[in-house]
Parts: structure tokens; C-alpha cells; sequence
């Protein structure tokens, strides 16, 4: 829009020009006007003007992408911090079901997903155009699992021993989470190229799956 508004402007300050000119020099023709030393100044200095407002614009443009940059990052900072209160009360849980501290009809009633901000985060569209489209899918993909985890709790029967590995799967969905919102954060920030974003997960994600294979 700027950039339209630029162009008719020079346009409209071309036309001022011949017009004042045009009337100094008793109605020059345009093709004489043309090639006249006065055209040539008249083009020297459209020329500046438009490389001013090209300059201006691009200004503008790139203070807008960083701002962009860093209200993506203050709300996946956030989201983070919602995610990893949720991971830290279920690795107790859990912890604490191993040594017989606790049933399954306390993981069923205690488990959290509180992945709330995360989720009005991703429908934002500012988000959308500003976080890497491997971010986006990791994050989406990761949050829809641990909602469909925590619906398979909240619907399990109190005794249902299947509410171990669902909380557990859960939990794996909440940490690869926090993981990607720091490689992301990691992106935004400009200490990591797309490519070493998609290097450092898939490293996340091999090793972490190796690991669970071989168990």
C-alpha cells in the first residue's frame, strides 16, 4: 500500500513539474521537454525520491517483521511456561505411582494439560506467518496428541490401568513441545538458521525414538 501510494505520488509530482515548466517556457511541448536539461533534473531527483521512499519502506518493513518476531516470541515464552507446570506435576505423578506412593485413580483425577495459550497462539495468524512452518506442524501435530491423550483419561474408568501410558504418552507429547518452542524461540531469535531448526529436531526426535525402541 505504501508502495502505491508512492508511485502515484511521484506521478503526480512528475506532472507538477512539467506543468510549472510548461508555463515558464511559454507551452514546451512535451517531446521537447523531453530532451531538455530540465527533464534530465526533473529525473535525477524522482530517482532520489524513490530510492528515499524504497529505503523508508524497507525500513519499516523489517522493524515490523522484528516486532512481529518478538510478540512471537513473549507468547511462545508463556506457552512454555503453561506446558512445563503441566509436564512437572505429571512426571511427579508418575514418579510417584512407581513407588506405590499413589493409585491410577489419582493420576486419572490429577493429570494436567493445560495447553490453553499454545492453542490460541496457533490459531493467531500473526503467529502463523512468523514462526517456521516446521514449528507450526511439530506444535500443532504434538498439542492435538496430548489433547487426544487427556480425553482418553478423562474418560478412562478410575481403575483403568491404561491411564498410566496414556499419561505417560502425554507427557512425551508435552516435552517434545517445550522442546520445539525452544528451537523455534532459538529461530526467532536469529541464533539458529532454518536449516540447523530442522538439523536439532530431527536430532530430537531420532534420538528420542531410538531411545524408546530399544527399551
Amino acid at each position: 500500500m505504501i508502495l502505491i501510494f508512492t508511485i502515484i505520488g511521484i506521478f503526480v509530482l512528475f506532472l507538477l513539474k512539467y506543468y510549472i515548466y510548461n508555463k515558464e517556457n511559454r507551452g514546451i511541448k512535451l517531446k521537447e521537454f523531453f530532451i531538455s536539461k530540465k527533464f534530465c533534473e526533473i529525473l535525477i531527483e524522482l530517482m532520489i525520491i524513490v530510492l528515499g521512499a524504497t529505503i523508508a519502506i524497507n525500513f519499516t518493513n523489517i522493524q515490523e517483521k522484528q516486532k512481529d518476531k518478538q510478540n512471537a516470541i513473549d507468547l511462545l515464552e508463556e506457552a512454555r511456561f503453561e506446558i512445563y507446570e503441566s509436564h512437572k506435576l505429571n512426571k511427579v505423578l508418575i514418579e510417584q505411582y512407581n513407588q506405590k506412593n499413589i493409585g491410577i485413580a489419582q493420576l486419572k483425577y490429577n493429570a494436567k494439560n493445560n495447553n490453553a495459550t499454545l492453542r490460541e497462539i496457533l490459531d493467531n495468524s500473526m503467529i502463523i506467518v512468523t514462526i517456521s512452518s516446521l514449528s507450526y506442524r511439530v506444535l500443532c501435530n504434538n498439542v492435538d496428541n496430548a489433547n487426544s491423550f487427556y480425553g482418553f483419561i478423562a474418560r478412562a474408568d478410575k481403575k483403568d490401568k491404561g491411564i498410566y501410558t496414556y499419561i505417560r504418552t502425554m507427557n512425551s507429547h508435552l516435552e517434545t513441545i517445550m522442546f520445539e518452542i525452544d528451537n523455534e524461540i532459538l529461530y526467532l531469535k536469529g541464533k539458529r538458521s532454518e536449516k540447523n531448526l530442522k538439523v536439532m529436531y530431527n536430532h530430537y526426535f531420532n534420538t528420542k525414538y531410538k531411545s524408546v525402541d530399544s527399551k
